[in-house]
């Protein structure tokens, strides 16, 4: 029995690291950008909360993902 939860474990750990992903793979700290316009809709569950914003410049849609719903009560966010 015990080398049967052993190796569940061990074919399992593959997964559990693609399920977390580094915030820098998609987030450049050099780059800054502006963004004025109305939100949308706001997604506030974890993993992420997102927003969805439309541009008042051009109307663009933009889905932005933010930290997790913790770390924002942590900030005072909420």
């Amino acid at each position: 029995m015990r080398l049967l939860v052993v190796t569940l474990l061990l074919l399992s750990l593959p997964s559990f690291a693609a399920a977390h992903h580094s915030f820098f793979a998609t987030f450049d700290p050099e780059q800054v950008i502006e963004l004025e316009g109305q939100i949308t809709r706001i997604v506030w569950r974890n993993p992420h909360v997102r927003l969805e914003v439309s541009a008042a410049s051009d109307g663009a849609e933009w889905d932005i993902e933010t930290h997790s719903v913790s770390i924002l009560g942590r900030m005072n966010i909420e």
